[in-house]
């Protein structure tokens, strides 16, 4: 009979807590992605070999994750929205919350916060350039209604979380703290896109 001392209790745990590693893509399926981005109009001449090569392999791996969204970051300009956009048609319903939006704490507060179970909860939902909102003042309280989303959403989600962010790493968890961090990396596949400021300056304008 093994005793209790015989046990290597830190490996128990680390098994019953290791997240279960999702299926790798066929390169079939990798070029069926390239070729949807393509026709969305996200293309390799528009976001650079390298950021195209690593949102196709995100995007079939999501596609054959049972759970995963995307956590989509990088600087800004450098395609964040529109890839979400783009790929948006695969995941429908999805719930897209524009968080550089002045007007997005009213809006998640008239539609989407009184009714998680109804709409939210039940959906996809994409949170655009998380970072970029302000704190809600609520009777001198302090809230940050996105990380609520994402806390509620972590317990009681039935989709997929998608989000974009020109945050990373420290910065991200200096915002919403490192257990926000912790639930997005449980929830989403990384992608980052490393390519230039899209929004280049023409002459005569900008573009």
């Amino acid at each position: 009979m093994t005793s209790l001392s015989e046990i290597d209790l830190d490996a128990v745990v680390r098994e019953i807590v290791a997240p279960t590693p999702d299926p790798e893509p066929t390169q079939e399926l990798v070029d069926k992605a390239a070729a949807f981005l393509e026709r969305r109009g996200w293309t390799m001449a528009v976001a650079g070999a390298a950021d195209f090569a690593s949102a196709a392999l995100a995007l079939a791996r999501c596609s054959v994750s049972e759970r995963r969204g995307i956590f989509v970051f990088g600087r800004y300009g450098s395609g964040k929205t529109a890839f979400l956009k783009a790929i948006r048609p695969l995941f429908k319903p999805a719930l897209f919350v524009p968080l550089n939006d002045p007007e997005w704490a009213e809006v998640m507060d008239n539609e989407l916060w009184p009714n998680w179970n109804a709409d939210a909860l039940k959906s996809n939902v994409m949170l655009d350039d998380l970072g970029a909102e302000s704190a809600k003042s609520d009777y001198g309280v302090k809230r940050e209604l996105a990380a609520e989303f994402v806390v509620r959403y972590h317990l009681r989600g039935h989709g997929r979380l998608f989000v974009s962010t020109n945050l990373a790493g420290e910065e991200l968890a200096e915002r919403y703290t490192a257990r926000l961090t912790s639930r997005i990396k449980e929830m989403c596949l990384p992608l980052r896109l490393v390519g230039a400021d899209k929004r280049m300056w023409a002459k005569g304008g900008a573009r």
